[in-house]
């Protein structure tokens, strides 16, 4: 038996019905178990594109370090601000969607 702590034990990677993991939930054990990721990890990770991680690191939106062979890695919890982010933004435009311009319905339509 291996260490139940570790995320990619064999021995752990039933879900909770007894049944294989899910490719997913894999992916997300595999995520959590590592504290730096690549650019390519982060953009999956978080759903976007490799393009826009590096434009994010560039403007300063994602803090990330350079290891010795000039490319970037970024920490776990940075990664996890960033997310928690973009679900803030995605549940405050559901929440508060932009109803634009007011309609008071008493203004004749514009002839141009």
């Amino acid at each position: 038996m291996g260490d139940p702590s570790d995320p990619l034990d064999p021995d752990e990677q039933v879900g909770t019905g007894g049944d294989p993991l899910s490719f997913e939930e894999f992916r997300r054990r595999v995520f959590a178990s590592r504290s730096v990721h690549s650019v390519a990890q982060v953009a999956e990770y978080l759903g976007v594109s490799v393009q826009t991680v590096y434009t994010w690191i560039h403007q300063g939106k994602i803090q990330a370090e350079k290891n010795i062979s000039g490319r970037y890695r970024i920490r776990r919890h940075e990664v996890m601000r960033v997310r928690a982010m973009i679900w803030d933004l995605e549940i405050e435009s559901l929440i508060d969607p932009d109803p634009g311009p007011p309609d008071s319905g008493d203004a004749p339509p514009d002839p141009y």
